[in-house]
């Protein structure tokens, strides 16, 4: 996937701050941090070719990379709510804690919790790395 973004500040560590148009792809699904009203997403990247404030660039989005993180983004937190939820309701039936579902449902909540702090700590360490995902692929 190819975007056209602004260079809008150079940050330290050799990182620069872009904005990219909101394309009609990005449909109504809502799922960014920005309001209705934006158009823009606001990236921070690793200033791989050079660019100075207002340069345009074409960043590219490895197809491969892109995939391997949206599953993990979304298979870790469903994996670990229906452990905490299969769990819950073992331990609350062969004990004889209280309702099961309800144990169940506790734990499940707990174990998706869990989750997004491992989640937090990931990214975390995978930011540290600057393998990030999109890349710039050219000045323009």
């Amino acid at each position: 996937m190819e975007e056209i973004a602004v260079v809008t500040k150079k940050l330290e560590n050799g990182m620069i701050e872009l904005e990219v148009q909101r394309n009609s792809a990005c449909g109504d699904c809502k799922a960014c941090s920005n309001s209705l009203e934006s158009k823009k997403h606001i990236l921070i990247i690793k200033d791989s070719v050079g660019v100075d404030i207002g340069d345009r660039v074409l960043l590219n989005t490895e197809g491969k990379n892109f995939l391997k993180n949206t599953l993990i983004v979304y298979a870790i937190p469903f994996a670990f709510l229906i452990i905490g939820m299969v769990l819950g309701y073992f331990v609350s039936t062969i004990y004889s804690i209280f309702d099961p579902d309800l144990i169940s449902f506790i734990v499940g909540i707990l174990f998706l919790s869990i989750s997004y702090l491992l989640l937090r700590f990931l990214d975390k360490k995978y930011f540290k790395n600057n393998t990030n995902v999109t890349i710039i692929g050219k000045k323009m």
